[in-house]
């Protein structure tokens, strides 16, 4: 590509992000901090962001305004990603990665 292109990141699933690019697309999956508090609020659960297995997770952001991002291209610390989904997460979030057991499920 040339100077403004830059690789495809999937805000998803890595199964999806495979099929979706010409084999220079590798997931990544970001979360929001400040959507996780607002979920917290509003579940009246404590939420860490940590627990949705993000490889990136920014703040300062309005809550949900990552959702905005879809079909888009962001920077975030400099790296220029295209973001093209939203994720979709397994049954694994139900275990808070801290403890040894079963948490709330959401």
């Amino acid at each position: 590509g040339g100077a403004n292109h830059h690789p495809h990141f999937q805000f998803g699933n890595t199964g999806g992000g495979v099929s979706k690019g010409n084999g220079d697309t590798r997931t990544l999956h970001i979360v929001n901090a400040e959507t996780c508090r607002a979920v917290s609020a509003a579940v009246g659960v404590a939420l860490d962001p940590r627990r949705f297995r993000p490889n990136v997770i920014v703040d300062g952001i309005p809550a949900f305004s990552e959702f905005e991002w879809v079909g888009k291209s962001v920077t975030i610390g400099g790296v220029g990603l295209e973001v093209i989904s939203r994720t979709v997460r397994c049954q694994g979030v139900n275990v808070d990665s801290r403890e040894a057991g079963d948490s709330q499920y959401l």
